[in-house]
């Protein structure tokens, strides 16, 4: 087999998975126990949230979290629905209101999408995220959450548009439900309070368990969630036809992309808990048969949850099996418990996503904001404002962007020309200084030297055309240039511009020491012919004897 393509299939090679799946049982046991039980509120709450349900949290928490362990690349790494995900599928469901096999196959849609992205290896790029963009995003996530459950929370409908939301918010408390905020407020308390009988307490399994039994011993009046139908689990059928891939790909691009990112940043975290090494475009593929396949069995789509993640882990998780058994557990709770869940009250998950959201917040950051440099507070405060006024992909494309903008402005910022004439220029420059002695004062001023440290690339190109220019009356300019690893196409091109405004202006332009790189480039791009190969030297010494010559021959 061709060596390159042997090495690409190894990325896609899931028999490593079924390897390690008993090398350490004990630990994979007790980490996939401990987080199914911990993450089940959080799945029943995503599920309601996002409109299609408890039971679609559910279906996705069993799906996602069996087929991303058994294909996946992050061994330790815990799948299911996420803030992130639901909030994308609340847009989604509100947009296409009984229309599920659109839903669904959005669902579905983007699972492929996710798969394709994984064999064409995309995954690896994630890396190259800026932290702001990441934080403005999750920070704006957690506020869209935090805002949209304040409804549900006081006992009122649930509310997924933040705009809505904060519009009701005046109504929302004057006609809330006692019994449902009291309801709330206890599940909070025991949420933050349990974890201090020990730090990996079950406190929101518990606290819905004590609030569940409250509310039916003293017959509230609050919302529940209702009969979760264990016949749920069946095959819902795609819309299919070029009609509907046209509605369906923008949303199901978007869930894709957001999946991506949102799993494989998880498997970083992962990879620092573990000492290991996941392999990305594996996880992707994993994630996306897992989201696929739960859509078409009518589940939330989802991807690597941090919190989960880290509980596994800290429990012992470290190999597949762990993922499996978390999705098993799932499977027997909705088997044998399905029943019960129907009591439990909206409140109760509202108050679960609230903690959710504060964990999202990324405070950390938010409170260091002041000591960060001015651009990356913009874009943080551009994503995370976006994020929760627009929508999230549009947040991350324009804080992307912007970042790169920025970026490039910072690099170009980094061209450092220092600008002197040869009465100036420093003596390490130079061997022989016979040239320079022979020349006047007046003579010498006459020849500008540009010492030029960085990449001279589209960011930079500006600046270096306006030193130029700033510094009219010379006669010639020799660029000394040994510290420009890289010229791209604009800076070619600025190069040949100025040549031909010395031209007309009767000047003439030498460059020293330029690598033999960039020098290649110019010749490819036919710059080299308008410069003239004469105008190259190897040594700054030489460039500068050179001028020394044509200025006392031309007498300029």
């Amino acid at each position: 087999m061709n060596a390159k393509l042997k090495n690409y299939l190894q990325d896609f090679d899931f028999r490593e998975n079924f390897k390690s799946l008993t090398t350490n049982v004990k630990g994979d046991l007790l980490g996939g126990l401990t987080t199914a039980i911990i993450a089940l509120p959080a799945a029943l709450a995503f599920g309601v949230s996002s409109g299609l349900g408890a039971e679609a949290g559910i279906i996705g928490a069993i799906v996602l979290g069996f087929l991303a362990a058994v294909f996946g690349g992050t061994p330790s790494q815990i799948s299911g629905p996420t803030a992130p995900m639901t909030i994308i599928v609340a847009a989604i469901v509100v947009q296409y209101t009984n229309q599920p096999m659109l839903i669904f196959g959005t669902i579905a849609l983007a699972g492929i999408f996710q798969i394709i992205l994984g064999i064409t290896k995309v995954g690896r790029y994630i890396q190259y995220m800026p932290y702001p963009v990441v934080s403005g995003f999750m920070s704006g996530i957690g506020i869209i959450i935090l805002l949209t459950q304040i409804n549900p929370f006081l006992g009122l409908g649930v509310v997924t548009n933040v705009e809505a939301a904060v519009k009701m918010l005046p109504y929302s408390f004057a006609n809330l439900n006692i019994a449902a905020a009291c309801i709330g407020l206890l599940t909070i308390l025991l949420i933050y309070l349990l974890p201090k009988l020990h730090k990996f307490f079950p406190s929101a399994i518990v606290a819905i368990i004590v609030a569940t039994v409250i509310t039916r011993l003293l017959r509230l009046d609050v919302p529940t969630i209702g009969d979760i139908p264990l016949g749920s689990f069946s095959f819902h059928k795609p819309a299919i036809g070029w009609d509907a891939l046209k509605i369906m790909i923008g949303p199901a691009l978007t869930l894709a992309v957001m999946g991506l990112i949102d799993s494989l940043l998880t498997s970083l975290v992962a990879d620092r808990f573990t000492k290991q090494r996941h392999n990305s475009n594996r996880e992707l593929i994993g994630q996306g048969i897992g989201n696929c396949v739960s859509g078409l069995f009518g589940g939330v789509p989802g991807a690597g949850a941090t919190i989960r993640t880290e509980i596994n882990i800290l429990n012992g998780g470290r190999t597949p099996l762990s993922g499996i058994i978390y999705s098993i557990v799932f499977f027997v709770f909705v088997l044998f418990l399905g029943h019960w869940l129907k009591d439990v009250p909206l409140a109760c998950l509202a108050a679960v996503l609230f903690k959710a959201a504060i964990d999202i917040i990324d405070f950390k950051t938010l409170k260091k904001i002041t000591k960060f440099p001015l651009f990356d507070d913009i874009v943080l405060m551009v994503v995370l404002v976006l994020t929760a006024a627009i929508n999230i992909m549009v947040a991350v494309g324009i804080g992307l962007l912007l970042a790169c903008v920025l970026f490039v402005k910072r690099m170009g910022d980094l061209l450092a020309i220092d600008v002197v004439s040869l009465n100036d220029i420093e003596k390490h420059w130079v061997a022989d200084e016979s040239w320079r002695q022979a020349l006047t004062k007046h003579e010498k001023g006459k020849i500008l030297v540009f010492q030029m440290n960085g990449p001279l690339f589209f960011g930079a190109s500006s600046n270096f055309l306006k030193s130029a220019e700033r510094h009219g009356d010379f006669a010639g300019l020799i660029l000394r240039m040994h510290r420009v690893p890289e010229i791209d196409v604009t800076g070619a091109y600025a190069l040949e511009e100025l040549v031909d405004l010395f031209h007309r202006e009767g000047k003439f332009l030498f460059i020293s020491g330029l690598p033999e790189e960039p020098k290649q480039f110019l010749r490819k791009l036919n710059v080299m012919d308008a410069i003239g190969e004469e105008s190259f030297f190897r040594r700054f010494d030489e460039a500068a004897n050179y001028a020394t010559n044509l200025i006392r021959k031309e007498n300029i």
